[in-house]
């Protein structure tokens, strides 16, 4: 009997640890995933303001030139805006798997202190 609560045990941890290690491959990519988004907008907000510049002072010079740069202008917030919502997406799953990663943790710890079979002295 006190074999199959073992076995029983046992097999719930390594199925919580499976999942956690599997969780913390997950986490690790998106967490990857959203630092180079982060680069990515990084450098298109700088592209941004380089053209929006450029873009300021053309409208002061030539309307033509200046019209020129509308669409790239557009295209490139276009990206950001897109990327910038993805970026957000990725982070919400990211804090959603972060909990649920944390919540089998939890029942690991939960399920090791069920089992703890250190003995506690008692005073008489």
């Amino acid at each position: 009997a006190i074999y199959n609560y073992y076995s029983k045990y046992e097999s719930q941890f390594n199925s919580r640890i499976a999942q956690i290690y599997s969780y913390d491959n997950q986490l690790t990519s998106m967490n990857n995933d959203i630092k180079s988004n982060q680069d990515t907008l990084n450098s298109l907000n700088s592209q941004l303001n380089t053209l929006k510049a450029k873009m300021d002072s053309l409208k002061l010079t030539s309307t033509s030139a200046y019209n020129a740069q509308v669409t790239n202008y557009n295209n490139l917030v276009n990206q950001y805006n897109d990327l910038r919502s993805t970026t957000l997406n990725l982070i919400n799953n990211y804090n959603q798997l972060v909990a649920t990663r944390n919540d089998i943790a939890n029942q690991l710890k939960n399920l090791d202190n069920a089992i703890n079979t250190t003995i506690i002295p008692t005073s008489n």
